[in-house]
């Protein structure tokens, strides 16, 4: 299947045989600049809408999440993706998302999450879907007095960025 630039006109096809070896197809971005507030339960913090995925596609997740806590205290938190559209799922673990991330030192009060995984092989519920969709990224912590794109307090701030990449390959 030819591939073309979306959301641009005139943008010429793209041959697959064209691509070099481990290139990515086609790449879907997102960012929030809202902060948005720490639970116990996944909650939503960016979506991404409009992903593509066709058959033989592999998804690829790339993450830079801002997070805080007004007070020092361990954080413990998570990531996932749940995805709706042509199918709906959760990839990762329901508990746990893809991994816990976890300080201690009762001196921190940021973290910054950027990760990049393999989403169609993710050891537990891997994305294996194809169709249009829009994937939700997510978190959870064992806190809920602690922000995701904000100052201390809940305050927009520039240096605090939440944003996500999806690649398909």
């Amino acid at each position: 299947m030819p591939l073309t630039k979306l959301n641009f006109t005139g943008q010429p096809t793209i041959p697959d045989t064209s691509l070099p070896n481990g290139a990515f197809k086609r790449q879907y971005s997102a960012k929030n600049t809202t902060p948005v507030a720490e639970t116990s339960a996944f909650k939503t913090i960016l979506s991404i809408p409009n992903i593509v995925v066709n058959t033989g596609d592999v998804v690829f997740l790339s993450t830079h999440i801002s997070h805080v806590r007004p007070t020092a205290s361990g954080m413990h938190m998570a990531l996932a993706i749940s995805y709706s559209g042509s199918s709906s799922g959760f990839v990762g673990s329901t508990n746990w998302g893809f991994g816990i991330q976890d300080h201690h030192d009762n001196n921190t009060l940021w973290r910054l999450s950027s990760q990049f995984l393999n989403l169609s092989e993710i050891y537990t519920n891997p994305f294996n879907a194809v169709g249009t969709f829009t994937f939700n990224l997510q978190s959870k912590s064992n806190g809920t007095n602690g922000y995701y794109g904000s100052e201390n307090l809940g305050n927009t701030a520039d240096y605090v960025p939440n944003q996500a990449t999806i690649f398909i390959a």
